[in-house]
């Protein structure tokens, strides 16, 4: 069965052979100059004919042209019905993202105080055993775990707080300079005991317009991972740059590096990437998806450099002047 598309295109041949058959009709009747009234009569009534039959294929093609747009027009409908369908599962889906969020802080914030009071109570008991004492062992395991869970139910807070937009940055005269160098600084302890060397290569005096507590937050992640994810004896670096209005950090470790598969789901919530630490640290999967979102916040571009078994680099890119606040 012919579509219409194929009809279309049979009229349109059978539409050109009438036009080229009345066009060399006719200039044949011009040509002639000896005729009798008997012959001209016979060629009109034949050019007549072929333009009797070009009209009517004219008015096919035109037929068919109508119920092309008629088909044009269904096919658009249901496109529009398509999309219509496409948008209410999206609004759908992205409410059910916002409940799943809202009940995650809900969760997260209800544990934080109990949990809070079970790493207090190992505290004391810390305090109060002696050195030598068995239970002194179970206190420090309690406390160590606590504390583990206390960071993993604070970063998920931030993230439920990240996504359903309630975090609004609190932009201020930041010392870029001295916050990146404090951050390094903070890290520094644990990078000694690794045998890992932390080099700074810090522009002096820059400052930007950022909130400087979140920030801090972003490229402690940063230098934390490239500590913990570092082998013992490796050098870390910590960069900074200013531009004409814009700044660049980086972070760059001499690690395990990704894979092609760690960077699709390198700033995804709770992903899990072959990269593993190498002094016994725990990770809980959303540290890299909350320091993009907290880049975002700063109007501002994360991205990565790796080469697995080579190590990474990570590339900040912030504006020195905030003008708007990117909408979570």
């Amino acid at each position: 069965m012919l579509t219409p598309h194929a009809y279309q295109s049979a009229e349109a041949d059978v539409y050109q052979s009438e036009v080229s058959i009345a066009n060399e009709a006719e200039q044949n009747i011009q040509g002639a100059s000896n005729l009798t009234l008997e012959d001209w009569q016979r060629e009109y009534t034949a050019l007549a004919k072929h333009y009797a039959n070009l009209l009517n294929e004219t008015m096919k093609i035109t037929r068919i042209s109508d119920s092309m747009q008629v088909e044009m027009r269904r096919l658009q409908q249901d496109l529009k019905r398509s999309l219509d369908v496409s948008e209410e599962l999206r609004a759908a889906a992205e409410n059910a993202n916002d409940r799943k969020t809202e009940l995650l802080s809900i969760v997260s914030h209800d544990l934080k105080n109990p949990i809070g009071a079970i790493m207090g109570l190992a505290e004391i008991l810390l305090s109060a055993l002696p050195d030598e004492d068995s239970p002194r062992i179970y206190a420090a395991q309690i406390m160590k775990t606590s504390e583990r869970t206390i960071t993993l139910i604070k970063d998920l807070l931030d993230s439920a707080a990240l996504d359903l937009g309630k975090i609004a940055p609190e932009f201020s005269a930041t010392r870029l300079s001295l916050l990146l160098t404090n951050v390094g600084e903070a890290n520094h302890v644990q990078a000694e005991k690794k045998g890992q060397t932390m080099v700074f290569d810090i522009q002096s005096g820059v400052s930007i317009e950022a909130d400087s507590e979140r920030l801090r937050q972003a490229l402690d992640n940063l230098v934390s991972n490239a500590v913990k994810y570092s082998p013992h004896g490796k050098t870390i670096y910590l960069r900074l740059k200013k531009a004409e209005k814009r700044v660049r950090i980086e972070v760059q470790d001499e690690g395990q590096g990704f894979t092609d598969d760690d960077k699709e789901k390198l700033f995804g919530f709770f992903q899990r990437l072959s990269a593993m630490p190498t002094g016994g640290e725990s990770s809980n999967g959303v540290g890299l998806a909350i320091t993009k979102k907290i880049i975002d916040l700063h109007n501002g571009v994360i991205s990565c450099v790796s080469e697995y078994g080579k190590g990474t680099t990570f590339v900040i890119e912030l504006p020195i002047e905030q003008k708007s606040v990117r909408s979570m």
